[in-house]
């Protein structure tokens, strides 16, 4: 019989010994991917700040709406009692918004046709509004017939003496009430747009009358104010 002893200590002697792990010093914490983490949560704040500091300026301060004359037509153009003119014309022009997530609303737009030399008004159409959203281009067509119109003698003759060079210069003009508005609706004030298309040339054939427009495709000068502009 084995004593109880003898039997402990034959266990223990089977059992295989435990792993030794001396002391390790832990590891030193390196600064390195906190500083990282911080500047990139700062990199991510300035683009989220200097995004919307450009969205506000945006809004506040857009761009200038570009428009060019695309074509024009003239036709049956008459002097009647020495002062009284006539005469068919169609303009087509394009309107520009350079804005990208600005929409530009267009009320109260009219279009008018004067007789560049003396600045006489000849005709005007009366545009219906418009919703042009950002970076976009929209085409506007008018009427500037005009008939009876009296321009007096001395710009009567001005214009008489022009058309029989073979040529009659006129100018468009385009006034209309704008807003701007922004993807969440939000508006901003009114503001006045002019836009001034000088050098309007056509040219007369001396065989059958017709005209030709010379300049397509013309930049129109535009302002914006937050004034009445004259």
């Amino acid at each position: 019989m084995v004593a109880p002893y003898a039997a402990a200590e034959a266990v223990m002697l089977l059992q295989p010994p435990l792993p030794y792990h001396p002391n390790r010093d832990p590891e030193p914490r390196h600064p390195l991917p906190f500083f990282c983490e911080g500047l990139k949560g700062c990199i991510l704040s300035g683009l989220f700040v200097a995004g919307v500091i450009t969205a506000v300026w945006t809004f506040s301060h857009p761009a200038l709406p570009a428009m060019r004359v695309a074509s024009a037509s003239l036709s049956a153009v008459s002097i009647a009692d020495g002062n009284s003119v006539s005469g068919e014309c169609n303009v087509s022009l394009v309107l520009t918004n350079p804005n990208r997530g600005l929409t530009a609303s267009y009320d109260r737009m009219e279009i008018s046709l004067l007789y560049e030399s003396q600045q006489v008004k000849l005709s005007q159409f009366h545009h219906q509004p418009i919703v042009q959203p950002g970076r976009s281009q929209i085409a506007l067509e008018a009427n500037l017939s005009f008939t009876g119109v009296s321009l007096g003698s001395d710009v009567a003759s001005s214009m008489k003496h022009e058309l029989e060079r073979g040529s009659l210069g006129l100018a468009i003009e385009v006034f209309a009430e704008m807003e701007y508005s922004n993807v969440d609706q939000k508006r901003g004030s009114t503001r006045y747009m002019r836009a001034h298309c000088g050098g309007a040339m056509f040219e007369i054939s001396p065989s059958d009358g017709a005209r030709v427009f010379l300049n397509p495709y013309q930049e129109c000068e535009v302002r914006v104010s937050r004034d009445i502009v004259t």
